[in-house]
């Protein structure tokens, strides 16, 4: 039997809508999406990779029917720069999706994110002071986890995948249009991966991403951990029950409250590291982001 090909993937960027878009997509029986959002598999170096896409297709797509067109939604695509000659290798033919969200508030919420799970303990200011020493360990975790201003470079991480892909084949959005508009967003992102624009979801009410500060830190901490998560849990929870096992605490374990709170100053000089950048995207992409700079 063929293995199944992968139409489209959107690469992110994180925290610039991908949740709400797959929450979007989720309800379009058209469309397969993995059944663990956001596999990582492309950006693996821990050895999921080395299985090779047979393994791929059959652990995220087993679900799929066959008439649907397959897709994959994760914003650690674009940031990883060896995932552009995977995914090529893989899917030359893919079609690509990025959405693009202003990168100084795209900086800020991503520290509030790891701040509210328990997995950042300095301050914003500190956070950035030390992105470069904390991300050049080699350690893809702390790569993703704290890489709080890199992810923002934009037009470094598209111009990694026009070396292999055409620029035909990659659709680019802002997030704000899609929060705005979200059904004119996904009419012409139905046109771009060949389906009816017609045809939209039942509902465009889909909740997106709320935040809330931790009740109780240690216990944030711990379903941080990963690795502790996991040997508790093989032991007491079988492995289909566990993910939403964890997202049942992280959801409880949550209040809405304060947030960090980060100084002016330091969004400013953001924004003056990222003016060529984002100048250099508008070039790339023929979409106007002067309301960023």
């Amino acid at each position: 039997m063929a293995v199944k090909k992968i139409s489209f993937f959107v690469l992110g960027a994180q925290k610039s809508g991908t949740t709400y878009f797959h929450g979007l997509l989720s309800s379009d029986e058209r469309i397969s999406l993995p059944v663990r959002k956001e596999t990582h598999f492309f950006s693996d170096n821990k050895g999921k990779f080395d299985n090779g896409l047979s393994f791929y297709i059959g652990k995220y797509y087993r679900h799929s029917s066959g008439d649907a067109i397959l897709g994959e939604i994760d914003p650690e695509y674009l940031y990883f720069p060896k995932v552009p000659k995977r995914l090529y290798d893989a899917y030359p033919n893919a079609r690509l999706i990025v959405l693009f969200r202003d990168p100084v508030k795209r900086a800020f919420s991503h520290y509030v994110m790891n701040y509210r799970r328990g997995t950042e303990v300095f301050t914003f200011e500190d956070a950035l002071r030390l992105e470069d020493e904390r991300i050049s360990t080699g350690n893809i975790d702390e790569q993703s986890r704290f890489s709080y201003f890199s992810r923002g470079l934009y037009a470094e991480q598209v111009k990694r995948y026009l070396e292999f892909f055409p620029k035909e084949h990659m659709l680019f959005l802002r997030a704000d249009d899609l929060y705005e508009n979200p059904s004119d967003v996904l009419i012409e992102f139905y046109k771009f991966v060949g389906l009816n624009p017609r045809a939209l979801p039942d509902s465009l009410d889909i909740a997106r991403n709320e935040g809330g500060m931790p009740i109780n830190m240690g216990v944030q901490r711990f379903l941080a951990n990963e690795s502790r998560l996991k040997t508790l849990g093989k032991s007491i929870v079988p492995s289909s029950l566990r993910l939403g096992l964890h997202r049942f605490l992280e959801t409880h374990n949550r209040r809405h409250g304060k947030f960090p709170e980060v100084n002016k100053k330091t969004m400013d000089n953001l924004r003056r590291h990222y003016k060529k950048d984002l100048s250099e995207l508008s070039e790339i992409t023929e979409i106007d982001f002067s309301d960023w700079l």
